[in-house]
């Protein structure tokens, strides 16, 4: 499961930074641009709150008397 959301997160980076040179170029339009750049935002954004997650139970295992 980590493995395929990360493997997304990546996948949405790519699309975005492809959208970003079209909308330069002026092949694709500047709302298909925002919408590129919103969801690779997003996929990070939920990396990240999963890598806090990890961490965190981590940590608190870690805590926890033998």
């Amino acid at each position: 499961m980590l493995s395929g959301l990360i493997t997304g997160s990546a996948d949405q980076e790519r699309a975005a930074a492809t959208a970003s040179v079209a909308g330069l170029t002026g092949r694709q339009g500047t709302t298909d641009v925002v919408i590129a750049l919103s969801r690779a935002e997003l996929a990070v954004q939920t990396v990240v709150a999963l890598r806090d997650r990890v961490v965190a139970a981590y940590q608190e295992v870690m805590r926890m008397p033998i």
